[in-house]
């Protein structure tokens, strides 16, 4: 019989490499995925599995990445009235009083939809 043509020590790493990885804690998941770079390969990440996309969507581990990654540096090109130069407006962080102002926004009725829909006539 002929001898097979790779080494046995070739063979053993093929066959532990097919082994299924050991359980991860989610904290070393954690912890490996709070150092992913990119928010986009993050969210690739996500996709792997089930697991892995609770890990990444739960709000705490997002505030943690986000106070370790700073964002992109996001902004537009606006030219102003009656400029011919081009300036650049960086994206600003949202205000502390933004949730609340929506809230307030949403439920009070400054549409003032509750005065009647008839014309106003001056005496």
């Amino acid at each position: 019989m002929a001898s097979p043509s790779c080494p046995v020590w070739l063979r053993l790493e093929a066959t532990e490499s097919q082994l299924p990885l050991l359980a991860l804690s989610d904290d070393l998941l954690e912890e490996i995925f709070l150092r992913v770079g990119s928010p986009a390969d993050l969210a690739r990440a996500s996709t792997a599995c089930v697991a892995f996309r609770r890990l990444i969507s739960d709000p705490t581990f997002l505030r943690r990445y986000r106070s370790l990654n700073a964002p992109l540096f996001l902004g537009i090109l606006h030219r102003g009235y009656q400029s011919h130069l081009y300036r650049f407006r960086a994206v600003e962080e949202a205000h502390p009083n933004a949730a609340v102002a929506h809230a307030l926004a949403s439920t009070a009725d400054f549409s003032f939809s509750y005065i009647p829909p008839r014309r106003w006539h001056h005496h």
